[in-house]
């Protein structure tokens, strides 16, 4: 149940195990938010989490853009273990990077963090043993990732879901038993212990199950290996300014805005992972696999099918947590230190949060093409480009409205995106029927746009039900559509040879 050769059956088994994953990451949430609420203290930990996972994110970017597509051509092009040599010269690069930035974070643990933040004067001095813990996740989430990454790339599609409920339920037990006596330090140790388990398992799979073998190459990188990282590192660098720069300003509103944001984009990731998730990670394996035989034909097919996919799960999820979402953000979160300025707080980030899921979804998609096929300098382009503007608009978002100025423009700027990309398709990827399978969701978004307001103008007359039957009458209205499309969910038609997205007389890239 871990490694599976049909890319059916891993979407069908990893997606499976992803529903108690992400069961289990709703449930962390409620039993956070329950325990902790919004305050100073949960503000700082996000914070914190937010710097090391974008320093580890940074780095680990060239995994699935760099790394993992050159091992499968020395796979396919010369032999095994020409990969696996490949891959472990930057396991242990990773390894030694790892070490090194621990060190340096915690030699000035307080002036890096004091420096990228807006928090008031002397808050991070306060709660300095929350910063201090949460510095080691920088290294170990670096080589967690990694690894997950090689594994997943050997079809190991479930690997990462498991993971996250060995994750959760550390983080679960923690905070239950030790919240009274340490408060939110009781997750980061409960994260430290899971991340560490990750990476002790992940190498034990790799000699058990791949007979994997550590030995580092006995040559030097390609020359085109390091050009396309180099790039790679200059896109993330961008995408982690863009990330970095809303953190650092909403940690400069009042306590519990920033708390608040991530528990919206918590609630909304969950559908996202759930849904689209893995069809992103395991259509990506199979883009890859697909340009290393130079299969053009069956990347567009991969690439529209993947697409109708997500906006058949994801449309009409957007617009029912749209609707709904105060009673969802009341039904989760409002118990316990919870309190209502809170819930108006989430559920208002959340709206906009959810609004963007088919966007964000098929962007993952297109992030994932451009990988496969080794698009690196242009990709990196048009990544600066897009995080520059990402980065200004959410800046002037965040000054013209406040806090809610972020997720709205989340919202525009990936909305946006959808149709500035399709240039670069039609220079870069030809064979590849952008226009044609983006034209489908058009339909999806219709259909389900009545329907949403259909129970839209439901829930504004019916009053006095408790949230979670309407709740419920809401979800059962809404998901009868998307159920009857499921089940034509087919790969687009295939446009002919004469459509200008799909000429066969085009050179391939």
């Amino acid at each position: 149940m871990l490694r599976f050769e049909s890319y059916r059956r891993g979407i069908v088994w990893s997606s499976l195990i992803n529903v108690a994953a992400q069961g289990l990451v709703l449930l962390a949430s409620i039993v956070f938010a329950g325990l902790f609420g919004t305050q100073s203290s949960t503000d700082v930990y996000f914070y914190s989490v937010s710097v090391v996972t974008l320093i580890s994110g940074f780095l680990t970017s060239i995994d699935n853009g760099v790394i993992l597509p050159e091992a499968m051509r020395l796979a396919e092009q010369v032999d095994r273990l020409a990969a696996m040599r490949f891959v472990n010269f930057f396991l242990y690069a990773f390894l030694v990077l790892s070490g090194a930035l621990t060190a340096l974070l915690l030699m000035w643990p307080l002036e890096i963090f004091r420096t990228l933040s807006g928090f008031e004067p002397g808050l991070l001095s306060q709660h300095r043993d929350i910063v201090l813990w949460t510095i080691p996740l920088c290294g170990l989430l670096l080589l967690s990732q990694f690894l997950l990454d090689v594994l997943s790339a050997y079809k190991f599609f479930t690997l990462p879901m498991l993971f996250s409920v060995l994750n959760r339920l550390l983080v679960l037990l923690s905070m239950l038993s030790l919240h009274e006596q340490v408060h939110v330090l009781s997750i980061v140790w409960a994260s430290l212990v899971a991340t560490a388990l990750q990476i002790g398992l992940c190498l034990f799979l790799m000699k058990k199950a791949l007979g994997w073998q550590f030995r580092l190459t006995d040559r030097r990188l390609d020359g085109r290996v390091v050009r396309n990282i180099g790039f790679a590192l200059s896109g993330s660098a961008t995408a982690m300014v863009a990330t970095g720069v809303p953190v650092a300003l909403l940690s400069g509103f009042p306590a519990g805005v920033l708390t608040a944001m991530s528990f919206a984009q918590r609630l909304a990731s969950v559908p996202m992972t759930l849904l689209a998730g893995q069809i992103s990670q395991v259509m990506g394996i199979r883009f890859n696999e697909e340009v290393a035989r130079r299969d053009w034909p069956g990347v567009n097919r991969s690439f529209a099918s993947s697409v109708r996919a997500c906006g058949v799960l994801l449309i009409p999820a957007a617009l029912f947590l749209f609707v709904f979402a105060d009673n969802v953000v009341l039904v989760c979160f409002q118990r316990g230190s919870f309190d209502a300025r809170s819930t108006i707080l989430v559920s208002t980030f959340f709206r906009f949060f959810a609004l963007a899921l088919p966007f964000t979804g098929i962007n993952m998609l297109i992030g994932r093409v451009f990988m496969a096929g080794q698009r690196i300098r242009e990709g990196v382009y048009y990544q600066i480009l897009f995080n520059a503007f990402s980065t200004v608009l959410i800046v002037l978002s965040l000054r013209a409205f406040g806090a809610v100025g972020y997720p709205a423009a989340h919202l525009a700027v990936y909305a946006a995106n959808l149709l500035m990309v399709s240039i670069a398709f039609r220079f870069l990827f030809p064979q590849i029927a952008y226009g044609h399978a983006l034209a489908s969701l058009a339909p999806l978004f219709a259909s389900n746009g009545c329907v949403a307001a259909a129970a839209w103008v439901l829930k504004r007359l019916w009053t006095g039900g408790s949230d979670l039957v309407v709740l419920t009458v809401g979800f059962l209205l809404c998901s009868a559509l998307p159920l009857w499309q499921a089940r034509q969910l087919v790969a687009p038609r295939q446009p002919t040879t004469d459509h200008p997205f799909h000429r066969s007389d085009r050179e391939t890239p």
